[in-house]
């Protein structure tokens, strides 16, 4: 049942789904910013309330992806075809059932008639992301940067359409719907030209048995994900809109830390990979955490530095200026998600319960991978009660945001040491201190020149002085970190073999 297949490499990917990332992040603003300017306040709100929409109805989006992906990973013929065809089926359920139950919900929610096109076109967003995620199940153990470049192109293709349809056409709210359903087809077309050489041995009815028997993992794992979230609607409802603006904020700069853990995307299932020889090991985890946190250090620490600049630089408002403490708590609070996030893939990559093509469910439940599953319900309740113990404590919408942020940071640490303990005994690999401490050196050439620099509350300098901290960082690094200079050597092969 097993093919063998090249594993894919360690740092290229990681490097591509990165980069992705940050490109996305830019062009996502850019996009936002057509928006607003092309939509009424009304408008975006209802723009606002499709995309909720599309998030409760993508609920199930991984339920088949989870599983086809670990036996693609596991070389087991015929479950990239498999996987997607399940996927593009449930997608299309999902996607006819929201198409019937679209008028009822817009009357629910006060939504005129006239808002019937662009809630009806949603539908077809549905069953796209479905697609998506059914072909990332193949992409991703055969050819993880694809998944990058894929990334890529929809973010280029949305910036377009967007441009054409809401600034020369002015097509207002169905220009918006038009132009995501379009980067979604450009995706679409572009991750099935890349997975299409992987696609093969017919559709296996038994790995469909199978797939519905583990089902329940995929949801578990999605509610408790967002466990986590209920505290920001504490947030809002005891201490105010404010509040989450300040958090939101500091938040959208934050997150850019976490796409850190991307550096690690190859590593999962180089872990799940069967085969004699072809079994990734301690080396390539201990590789990963040295890529991520060659990363993740640099960028916590600017961040921490310079928190004022890059907040009013991004949003030219100076009351945003008071969410620099909230920013300097959560970027150490995304660091340490990337890391869980990089040792959470040790947990399920390690994990062999379905390494025969079969998922018993009785060993499912007890094993590390349930467990890890299971953490962010624990960790999610403990942050929710202390934000409804403590937050009514806060003397102003800032306290509140500031605190919310130490309560995760601090759950978030709880968390990172329960999955490591997990990660440990699944697979014995070292922490990479020693390169740790170089990065900590060239971290701190990298402070010295951005606490040099003058404060300029301006967006072009702020990337100016993540600019010159980058280059200062990676400049130090290379001269001092023997390692560091291969693995750059490495990535770049890998560049000019793919």
């Amino acid at each position: 049942m097993a093919s063998g297949r090249p594993r894919p490499s360690l740092g290229y990917p990681g490097l591509v789904m990165f980069s992705a990332h940050l490109f996305s992040a830019a062009t996502g603003l850019v996009f936002t910013i057509m928006v607003v300017r092309s939509l009424s306040q009304a408008e975006f709100g209802i723009w606002q309330n499709m995309s909720d929409f599309v998030f409760y109805f993508t609920a199930l989006e991984n339920v088949v992806p989870f599983w086809a992906k670990r036996f693609v990973a596991r070389g087991f013929r015929g479950s990239g075809e498999t996987g997607l065809a399940c996927s593009l089926l449930l997608g299309a359920c999902v996607a006819l059932l929201y198409g019937a139950l679209a008028p009822f919900l817009m009357s629910i929610m006060g939504v005129g008639g006239s808002y019937l096109l662009p809630y009806m076109l949603i539908a077809i967003q549905v069953f796209e992301i479905y697609a998506l995620r059914g072909l990332g199940a193949t992409l991703h153990p055969c050819r993880p940067q694809a998944v990058g470049y894929a990334i890529v192109v929809k973010e280029v293709t949305k910036v377009i359409m967007g441009y054409l349809l809401l600034w020369i056409a002015g097509l207002g709210l169905v220009g918006v719907v038009v132009s995501v359903l379009s980067a979604h087809a450009a995706q679409i077309t572009f991750s099935f030209i890349m997975a299409r050489g992987f696609l093969s041995g017919g559709f296996n009815w038994s790995y469909v048995r199978e797939w519905a028997k583990g089902s329940f993992l995929p949801v578990y794992s999605f509610f408790g994900q967002r466990m986590p979230t209920l505290a920001l609607f504490i947030l809002f409802a005891l201490a105010g809109d404010v509040a989450r603006g300040y958090y939101g904020a500091a938040q959208a700069i934050g997150l850019v830390v976490f796409y850190t853990s991307f550096m690690a995307y190859a590593l999962y299932p180089r872990l799940l990979a069967r085969g004699s020889g072809s079994r990734s090991g301690p080396e390539d985890v201990e590789r990963s955490l040295k890529l991520v946190l060659m990363f993740s250090i640099p960028m916590t620490v600017g961040a921490m530095l310079i928190p004022d600049v890059l907040l009013l630089g991004l949003y030219r408002l100076t009351e945003y200026a008071a969410a620099s403490l909230i920013l300097v708590v959560l970027a150490p609070y995304y660091a340490v998600r990337s890391l869980t996030s990089v040792l959470g893939s040790v947990v399920s990559g390690v994990e062999e319960v379905d390494a025969k093509a079969r998922i018993p469910i009785g060993e499912l439940v007890r094993t590390r991978l349930f467990a890890y599953y299971s953490l962010p319900y624990a960790t999610g309740t403990y942050l929710v009660a202390l934000s409804l113990a403590l937050l009514p404590l806060a003397a102003s919408p800032l306290d509140a945001a500031l605190m919310l942020a130490l309560l995760s940071l601090g759950t978030s640490i709880a968390n990172l040491v329960v999955v490591y303990s997990l990660a440990k005994e699944g697979l014995e690999f070292s922490f990479p201190w020693p390169s740790v401490a170089r990065y900590a050196i060239a971290t701190g050439a990298m402070s010295i020149v951005l606490l040099a620099l003058p404060r300029i509350y301006r967006l072009s300098y702020a990337l100016l002085m993540v600019g010159l901290g980058g280059a200062t960082y990676l400049a130090v690094l290379l001269a001092i970190d023997r390692e560091a200079r291969a693995i750059l050597k490495a990535v770049l092969r890998a560049r000019r073999s793919d």
